[in-house]
This record gives C-alpha cells, sequence and structure tokens, in this order.
C-alpha cells in the first residue's frame, strides 16, 4: 500500500446535559466502546490513543455494546436501526441489521448467552423490543411502559430476567424468555436513568434524577436497599464491579462515589471540578480500571484506593475547524467549533486541553511562530496570542473588528488576519488595516511576502510586508476564485487551489506556473508541503491526494469517512497528520515505492 493509516485518535463522548451517556467494554476488559455522531468508537483502555472509528452508520449512534463472547458489537441509532457486525477484523462485516421499532433507542443489552439483544427507547407504537440476534425473531412482549425508555439491562444467566427503566420515574421487571411483564417498580419520583444488574444477575441497581441509588433482587424484583440522597444531584448512570460487591455512580453534582453493596456506604468519593462542564453523565467498571465522562466530554480514570482522578482523556467533542504542527514542539495544535483548543503530542497521540476562558465560541484559525507563540482568531472577532508551554488562552485580545477568517505569520512573526473585507496586520494592540476590494478566500505568508486568494472573484494577490503594513499589490493569475493555498519550504513554490479542483504550483517570483495537478472532484480545504517536496491536498469529499511532482500521486479515499478534511500538516519527510470535522485526527506513512 502506497499509505497506512498508523493512528487514529478519536473524539470525545458528545455528552448531552440532562441525558445519560452510555459507556461499555468488551468482556476481556481491554477495549471500551461509545458513540459519537454517526460513528461507533473503540479505545484500548490502556492507552486511549488507539483508537478504530466504526462508520456505517446513516444516522446518529446512541448506544453500542459487546456480546459477551466479545465477537460482536451491537451499535443502534437515532432512527431505530440495529447494526450487529464482526469485532475480529478490521472491516467489521456486518453480520444482521434490524429495525426492532421506529424512533431512537436509547440502550441495548445482551443476555449472558450471546443469543438475544433487548433495547428500549422512544417508537412510536412501543418503547423496548427483544429479538434473537441472528433471526430478529421476536422473544418478548414489553407492556407496562408508558415514557421513553432511558435505560435497559438482561440478567446474564437462567433464570431471565429483564428490567427497563422509564422517563415515567418507574422501573418495569420482566420475566422470561420469552419476556412478559412481572412488575412496575415505583420507588423513584423522576426519570430513572440508569438500570444495571450485577455480573452474577442476583442483583440490579437502578439509579435516578431523584438522586436515589436502590438495589432490587434479580430474580424476584423485590426492594433490598434504598440510599435516599446518594447524591447531591440526579444520578446518570451506574456500573458494577466484576465482584459485584461495589458498584460506582455519576452524577450531575459533579462528583463519582463507590458504594459497598452489603453495607449501601460510601468507600470512595471522586470531586471532579467545580465548572458545570464536570457534571458526570457516564461511567463504566472494568477490571481494575474506573472511567467517568463529564458533560465536556473528557474521560476520567479514577483511582478507586486513593479516591482521585489518575488519568484524564482530552480531546475534541465536535468539528475540528483548524490545525497547525510545531516542527519544535512535534506537537499539533487544533482548535474546535466550541472554542477548545488542543495541544497533541503528534508522537505519543495525547491531547492536553488549553484552559483559560478563551474565545468562548468559535475558533477559525491558528497558527504558531514555530516558538512559543499561538495565535488564536475566532468568532468573538477577537486575536490572542498566547504561550504554548503555558497552555492557557490568554484573557488579553485585540479586537479586529470583524469576524476574521484565517491567519497565517509574516515577516518577523508578525500575525496577518483575514476578515470578510479586509487584511489586518497586527502588531500587539496596533492593527493596520488593507481593505482589499474583493472578499478574501485564504492567506498564505513566508517572509515578507503575503498572498490572498479572493472568494469570488477570480485570482490571487501577492503583497509585501513592510512597516507594518501591506504594499505592492501584485495579481497572481489563477481563471477561477481561490480555495486554499501554501507554501513551500523554501519559499520558492506556491501551491493554489481553486473552484475548479486545480492546484497550480507556481513560482512565488514571477508568478509563473510550473505545473497543474488533478484529481480531487470536491472543493480542496487544506494544503501542505513536506520539506521534500511532495504536496498533500484534503477536500470536503474526505479524501487525501499526495503529488510528489513525478507523475505519481497517492490516493487516500475517505481518509476521514464521516467528515470533511479541515486540517493537513507534515510531521516529516513521510508522514501526515489530518483533522477533521468529526473531531478525530489520523497520522499517515505515505510511500511511492
Amino acid at each position: 500500500m502506497p499509505y497506512e493509516n498508523l493512528q487514529t485518535i478519536a473524539p470525545l463522548p458528545p455528552v448531552e446535559r440532562g441525558r445519560s451517556f452510555v459507556l461499555s467494554g468488551d468482556p476481556k476488559g481491554k477495549n471500551f466502546v461509545y458513540c459519537a455522531g454517526n460513528s461507533v468508537v473503540i479505545r484500548d483502555i490502556a492507552n486511549p490513543s488507539i483508537a478504530d472509528i466504526y462508520t456505517e452508520h446513516s444516522a446518529k449512534t446512541t448506544v453500542a455494546k459487546y456480546s459477551p463472547s466479545g465477537f460482536y458489537i451491537c451499535s443502534a441509532d437515532k432512527s431505530g436501526k440495529v447494526r450487529i457486525w464482526d469485532t475480529c477484523n478490521k472491516e467489521h462485516i456486518l453480520k444482521y441489521e434490524y429495525h426492532p421499532f421506529g424512533g431512537e433507542i436509547r440502550d441495548l443489552a445482551w443476555d449472558g448467552e450471546s443469543k438475544r439483544i433487548l433495547v428500549g427507547g422512544d417508537g412510536r407504537q412501543t418503547y423496548a423490543a427483544a429479538f434473537l440476534w441472528d433471526s430478529g425473531s421476536k422473544c418478548g412482549d414489553f407492556t407496562g411502559l408508558g415514557k421513553t425508555v432511558t435505560s435497559v439491562d438482561l440478567k446474564s444467566g437462567r433464570p431471565f430476567r429483564a428490567i427497563c427503566g422509564s422517563d415515567d420515574a418507574t422501573a418495569v421487571f420482566y420475566n422470561g424468555v420469552p419476556y412478559k411483564f412481572n412488575k412496575s417498580l415505583k420507588d423513584h419520583e423522576r426519570f430513572v436513568n440508569c438500570v444495571r444488574f450485577n455480573p452474577a444477575g442476583d442483583l440490579f441497581a437502578t439509579v435516578s434524577s431523584d438522586g436515589k441509588l436502590i438495589f432490587y433482587d434479580g430474580k424476584e424484583g423485590e426492594k433490598k436497599s434504598q440510599v435516599d440522597k446518594a447524591h447531591a444531584g440526579g444520578i446518570y448512570a451506574c456500573s458494577w464491579s466484576a465482584d459485584g460487591k461495589q458498584i460506582v455512580t455519576a452524577s450531575g453534582d459533579k462528583t463519582c462515589k463507590i458504594w459497598d453493596v452489603e453495607t449501601s456506604s460510601v468507600v470512595n468519593e471522586f470531586k471532579i471540578g467545580d465548572d458545570i462542564k464536570d457534571q458526570q453523565y457516564g461511567c463504566l467498571w472494568q477490571n481494575n480500571d474506573i472511567l467517568s465522562v463529564s458533560l465536556s466530554g473528557k474521560i476520567n480514570y479514577l483511582d478507586k484506593n486513593s479516591g482521585k482522578i489518575c488519568r484524564e482523556i482530552t480531546g475534541h467533542q465536535k468539528n475540528i475547524n483548524c490545525l497547525t504542527y510545531h516542527s519544535g514542539l512535534k506537537a499539533a495544535i487544533t482548535a474546535d467549533y466550541d472554542g477548545n483548543v488542543c495541544y497533541w503530542d503528534a508522537i505519543g497521540g495525547e491531547a492536553k486541553n488549553f484552559t483559560g476562558k478563551g474565545h468562548g465560541t468559535s475558533v477559525n484559525d491558528v497558527a504558531t511562530d514555530n516558538l512559543d507563540g499561538l495565535v488564536t482568531v475566532g468568532n468573538d472577532n477577537k486575536l490572542r496570542i498566547s504561550s504554548i508551554s503555558e497552555q492557557t488562552i490568554s484573557d488579553s485580545a485585540t479586537d479586529l473588528g470583524g469576524q476574521p477568517q484565517s491567519i497565517a505569520f509574516a515577516g518577523n512573526n508578525q500575525p496577518v488576519v483575514l476578515t470578510t473585507e479586509a487584511a489586518l496586520v497586527v502588531n500587539g494592540n496596533k492593527v493596520s488595516t488593507t481593505n482589499l476590494g474583493f472578499e478574501p478566500s485564504c492567506i498564505a505568508c513566508f517572509g515578507d511576502k503575503v498572498v490572498i486568494g479572493a472568494k469570488e472573484k477570480a485570482g490571487a494577490f501577492q503583497y509585501s510586508l513592510a512597516g507594518g503594513e501591506l504594499t505592492n499589490q501584485t495579481e497572481i493569475t489563477i481563471k477561477d476564485p481561490v480555495f486554499a493555498m501554501r507554501f513551500s519550504p523554501d519559499g520558492q513554490k506556491l501551491a493554489v487551489a481553486d473552484k475548479s479542483n486545480c492546484i497550480s504550483v507556481v513560482d512565488s517570483n514571477d508568478h509563473h506556473v510550473i505545473e497543474k495537478v488533478y484529481g480531487h472532484r470536491a472543493r480542496i480545504t487544506t494544503l501542505a508541503f513536506s520539506e521534500n517536496g511532495w504536496l498533500a491536498s484534503g477536500n470536503i469529499d474526505q479524501k487525501i491526494f499526495v503529488h510528489n511532482f513525478e507523475d505519481r500521486k497517492v490516493e487516500i479515499p475517505l481518509a476521514h469517512r464521516m467528515a470533511a478534511i479541515s486540517g493537513i500538516e507534515w510531521t516529516s519527510d513521510t508522514r501526515l497528520i489530518s483533522s477533521a470535522q468529526d473531531g478525530s485526527l489520523k497520522t499517515w506513512e505515505i510511500s511511492f515505492n
């Protein structure tokens, strides 16, 4: 293969306020799985920078769980579709697809024999259904449900039992198989957010927005014990230890707690933070690892002995808008739709979020001076210059007087910003404005050369940066509007991508066209030259091309299957890093051998 995907860095869980988020794990305790957008994310617990992303759903995914055998994953989405697919090969071959009811599926469960699946959610005529995994045959009648089912679970062994938690503050208990109504449990006062049998099946727990934690007998459904104020806020998730003697709960009060089941007492409490983003909406106990998920999407590793967070997994929940690479630090820096800025170790894949109030809105572009300076521009119409080593977005900002689109460094590390009408040269709080006479689309800089593409009219225009101002406008003849540009590392070449999806490589001195390269069939969004002269390009059709200008090119179709590519950068002569609007990053090894 002329390319190899070396690493996939997955997006964070897209947690919604006031709604339980389902984390689940494989039977061996090696991986954990969750849904993000239209995808299902599988991550290694020991090394979460190792990830696999399943992308075959056509609607937003809601829940995914391994079969007890570990050979399959069942995933479901908002349309009510259920897909069962293989985990043992890279292609994740689809085994079966069902549509048990029309409407969003909120949770699902396998039985202990990996034969039956129970799903629950917001159906138009029914709220839960159980079926055989290999035929889709119905194996239960789930009456007694009056509102959306938020959580379901199946007893692992015989005699089979099922439990459904609902928005009407009840949990409904079923005998089986086939599953039939046994009783309604009305001990909660608000939404029942999570119901879970312990591994042995002799107990199950329910947690609710009323802050109660209740334990029931797993065979008869009789209440065993109750903790009335288990948390100061609503409880959204619970997960049992492997021996069934303890259980972890996650709450909107920004804490997680480990409970001794026999005494209903707290073993350890974890205070995650003080911000609203620290509310806890999901949890998973996998062997010796305990994970929780914050509203921000941050994944917390909880040390059950010390009561402290021993590891945090950060990154992006939503669209990555922009990417830059710091060659000295060997680090990628990304920013997203929510205003989050992340520093990535390009080798290990670990992320650190920049702290500070920041822009508070979408960050449209980032640039680094390859020293310690990071410049960000956002929809708050501000430019902020921050320290990479401090990893805090500066509170100090320069008002740009208009919405910034993109940014680049010119001259002696001087930021040049494009707004919808002008180019701004920023020197501290001083801003020099050049009215362009056209709407700009993109910018590229090298030394004192500043090239700006036109969004509606054909061509690009080169300027000189002198005395903090742009002068000497010269037109670069391109027959169509320009969407992306990039200088080569030595500044001698300029790659220009236009509306016809052609990339013209021009001499940056006399502007004659050296070569034209083709391949994309949709708008090109980003370009990058390697030190050895290869040119990479990415587009809105999720495709990456790499040209070596010796009549050879490498095509990576569906490089990011679910979203447009928002950035590409070379980390070495043969290695690329790419970002996309699905919140993921990938690294690629390119070869022309």
